[in-house]
């Protein structure tokens, strides 16, 4: 399905040769000089900026899932809404009860953090073996994150719209990490009669990300305090390993942030990597990826466009190791994922170096880290909270040397390593989750102990 999303285009807008050659050569002075011609071509179907409005999702998408969940298991999720960080961002959490028995809200907390262009559902989307049922089995009180990229929370913030370039430059990992998970282990402990105010947290791919990164530095002294400890499943740190295909999947992304106006990427319930639900063209500010399907394949053409979407979802495929792949998965699910996002992590892939954004300007830059060149994240400071790293041996987003890598900065910290058979998304979905059982030992290993309360206290 990956290769019949795009139309096509022909014959191809008028400059497009002149483009596909400025991309093919690394020549972003010949993409911008061509840049009047495809956005002409590309206006035909045309809204006003910003019409996409900040409702993203209806409220009550996963009615469904839900509804299938309490009907065809023994657990039932409860909607928490109306959580917002200190940036205004909403977001929405879903804690796992009992069909029979509610919620274990007495019981040490564990915090479920998904990946990019995924949300909740990543969490029990393999059968009796998800993670969420295991750790809910285990005794766990088990809430899952939506975050503010998830596509889950109908409005997004609570002032701004998508006509706000400040709406788009809060949308990374970098802000996952710093406001939404501490907004989101601050509302669990305040709801968990647990004497415990620390929370465990299991965390895929850039969620894995978001939450170290922030560790290291900018939320740093309240990690230390508020983390039992850290399962980080496949975490994206340095690419210096990556494959060619990932390099040319990063320059087709990079060239979209420098020479169109910007996409959402958007995933539909059937996960299709699609545009917004009507198809029509949004231009909004820079940084966001709106209706991809159509004004991206006008743009660089279908093959480009086909190329970007086969190559990367190539990159998550695990065959013979997943027990479901894309289209068999139990539950589907629409996500999306901001430009800046994206770009942040093909920035990283470009400069071979898991550092901060940059902002493409030295002054700027200077200004947010007193340098002219973005500053690298200090992942050697994370010194406090356990973490046990999980990766797939055939891992074609973050490879060895780079699995390596990022283990020699943990070494400050209490580190558990392991590999497993499989790719990017194994973790989640693998056909043998026994890897999940030590997992489930180091969690209860860092919890922290229970007080004893002397006899005649109280």
């Amino acid at each position: 399905m990956w290769y019949d999303i795009f139309p096509r285009q022909n014959p191809q807008p008028r400059g497009f040769s002149n483009v596909w050659h400025a991309f093919e050569n690394n020549d972003p002075k010949g993409l911008r000089e061509n840049k009047g011609h495809i956005r002409n071509h590309s206006n035909t179907n045309t809204r006003e900026s910003g019409s996409l409005s900040n409702e993203l999702i209806p409220g009550n998408a996963y009615a469904d899932v839900f509804t299938d969940v309490a009907t065809n298991t023994a657990y039932t999720l409860v909607r928490h809404e109306g959580i917002v960080t200190t940036d205004d961002y909403n977001l929405e959490l879903w804690r796992v009860t009992s069909t029979a028995d509610g919620a274990n809200d007495d019981d040490p907390a564990v915090l479920l953090v998904h990946g990019a262009a995924q949300n909740g559902v990543a969490w029990f989307n393999n059968g009796s073996d998800s993670i969420a049922w295991q750790l809910f089995d285990e005794g766990y009180d088990v809430w899952l994150l939506n975050d503010r990229m998830s596509g889950i929370v109908s409005t997004v913030h609570t002032t701004l719209t998508t006509a706000d370039q400040a709406f788009w430059d809060g949308m990374s990992f970098v802000e996952v990490g710093n406001y939404d998970i501490p907004a989101a282990a601050d509302y669990i402990t305040d709801n968990n009669s647990n004497w415990s105010d620390t929370v465990s947290v299991v965390a895929h791919s850039t969620g894995s990300t978001a939450i170290l990164s922030s560790m290291a530095e900018e939320k740093k002294t309240y990690y230390d305090a508020k983390l039992a400890s850290v399962v980080a499943l496949s975490t994206v740190s340095r690419f210096n390993d990556a494959d060619d295909e990932l390099r040319e999947v990063n320059k087709w992304v990079h060239y979209t942030r420098q020479f169109l106006d910007g996409y959402i990427l958007y995933i539909d319930e059937n996960n299709d990597w699609i545009a917004t639900a009507d198809e029509s063209v949004v231009t909004i500010p820079a940084q966001t990826w709106s209706d991809y399907a159509t004004d991206a394949a006008d743009a660089f053409g279908n093959e480009a466009a086909v190329f970007w979407a086969s190559e990367w979802c190539d990159v998550f495929q695990d065959p013979g190791y997943q027990r479901y792949d894309n289209e068999s998965a139990p539950y589907t699910y629409s996500a999306w994922m901001p430009l800046k996002n994206m770009e942040h992590l093909g920035q990283i892939v470009r400069e071979r170096s898991f550092q901060q954004w940059n902002f493409l300007d030295e002054a700027t830059n200077t200004v947010a880290y007193a340098q002219a060149d973005p500053t690298d994240f200090p992942l050697t400071a994370i010194d406090t909270t356990p973490v046990y790293s999980v990766f797939g041996d055939f891992d074609r987003l973050v490879r060895e040397d780079d699995q390596d890598w990022l283990h020699t900065q943990l070494a400050n910290t209490s580190l558990t390593t392991a590999e497993i058979e499989g790719g990017h998304a194994t973790p989640l979905q693998a056909q043998d989750m026994s890897y999940f059982t030590p997992v489930l030992a180091f969690i209860d290993t860092n919890l922290p102990v229970e007080p004893v309360i002397p006899t005649g206290s109280m």
